[in-house]
């Protein structure tokens, strides 16, 4: 009788434990065939919570690191406009960087994640606010070297 009862105690704590519920560890917990429940699952549309859990913790964790760039990216942009040009260069390619690894994350998130319009507005006039600061700034450095450059002929 011991024999019947340890898988079914088994399944029981694995699923308490928070191991991924399979169609096996099910069958043993309802003592039924695996072939069994997995037909029920499939006629009555059974929804993989540990699927759908997993994909929610994927996607809030990748959400923090795309705020944490984003933190950075405002970090670098509000920082002093020195005017030497060789931290203006360091500077833009950072925030190039940074905007393409959030850009990367933002690949790597579940496909089923549907954001509400609110957000994605949001992201966009974000991302056009640095976008337009970066266009700025490359202006002002192509400003800044042709004057340099005209200086440099006008002292031959």
């Amino acid at each position: 009788m011991t024999a019947k009862v340890a898988p079914t105690w088994a399944a029981l704590r694995a699923l308490y434990e928070g191991t991924q519920p399979t169609f096996a560890v099910l069958a043993q917990a309802g003592r039924v065939t695996e072939v069994r429940v997995a037909c029920k699952a499939k006629r009555e549309g059974w929804v993989d919570g540990w699927a759908v859990a997993t994909r929610a913790k994927q996607t809030a964790r990748l959400q923090k690191q795309i705020e944490k760039l984003e933190a950075q990216i405002e970090k670098v942009i509000g920082g002093g406009e020195e005017a030497e040009t060789g931290i203006d260069k360091a500077k833009l390619d950072i925030l190039g960087l940074l905007l393409r690894s959030i850009e990367k994350l933002k690949d790597m998130m579940p496909s089923e994640t549907v954001q509400t319009e609110v957000k994605v507005r949001e992201r966009d006039v974000r991302v056009g606010k640095i976008l337009k600061h970066l266009d700025e700034r490359i202006l002002e450095l192509a400003r800044h070297f042709a004057a340099k450059m005209a200086t440099a002929d006008h002292r031959r």
